[in-house]
């Protein structure tokens, strides 16, 4: 009785082996895939304890996902920021959470878009890089290296 209690415990250990692992891949199938190019951020005087990154993501993935926040071991805080025409003028405003559906891309950039280094503990220089967190809500965490350019800085160099 004891060796068929043993038999019938193996085989079911072995028919959930199978069953685990073909979960397990077709979880890492339909996990979304980010893509992040065009990391950059202006240098800073010295004063200055702030400055904003831009970047693109893209979601090469099948299914959406949604940027949470960004973080920063350089700077206190990074926030979100839209940055909009109200009345002829440019304003910025806080941007919740980003949708990034399948495919898609945003676009961080001087005049839309932006993420504010906020409360940095030394000055930005140019050609110097700086780590960013980027922070998904299926991806989790993804570290990017945020290219320092020249103070007056409109746009990514490419090919660097």
């Amino acid at each position: 009785m004891t060796s068929r209690r043993s038999f019938l415990a193996l085989a079911i250990a072995c028919l959930c082996v199978p069953l685990a692992d073909a979960t397990e891949a077709q979880v890492a199938v339909d996990t979304p895939r980010i893509a992040v190019s065009d990391a950059w951020a202006r240098a800073t005087p010295p004063g200055l304890d702030l400055s904003s990154a831009y970047l693109s993501i893209t979601n090469r993935g099948s299914r959406a996902d949604l940027l949470l926040g960004a973080s920063s071991p350089v700077a206190d805080h990074v926030e979100i920021h839209r940055t909009l025409m109200e009345d002829d003028l440019s304003r910025m405003r806080p941007a919740e959470q980003l949708p990034l559906p399948p495919g898609a891309t945003l676009r961080f950039a001087p005049t839309g878009l932006h993420l504010m280094l906020v409360g940095l503990s030394a000055p930005l220089h140019e050609g110097k890089t700086v780590p960013l967190v980027l922070r998904f809500r299926d991806a989790g965490n993804l570290t990017v290296h945020v290219h320092i350019r020249p103070l007056g800085a409109t746009a990514a160099h490419h090919g660097h």
